[in-house]
């Protein structure tokens, strides 16, 4: 039988989940994955995020880094 833990936290499935969850976060670590990109060309690549969504996005990424 298996122990369950009261703080689903200390998954680290759950963990990961918690952090990329959301529509536009996938797609921009997909971008990132290689390396550093430029803002602009984040911009073209990902062309249906807005500037101000995808600063957002970016600054929530920094500060959980």
């Amino acid at each position: 039988m298996r122990k369950y833990t009261k703080n689903p936290f200390n998954c680290a499935v759950v963990r990961t989940v918690h952090y990329i969850g959301g529509k536009w976060k996938p797609i921009i670590l997909i971008r990132l994955i290689d390396g550093p990109v430029r803002f602009g060309k984040l911009t073209v690549q990902v062309p249906d995020i807005s500037r101000k969504i995808l600063t957002q996005q970016l600054s929530w990424t920094l500060a959980k880094s």
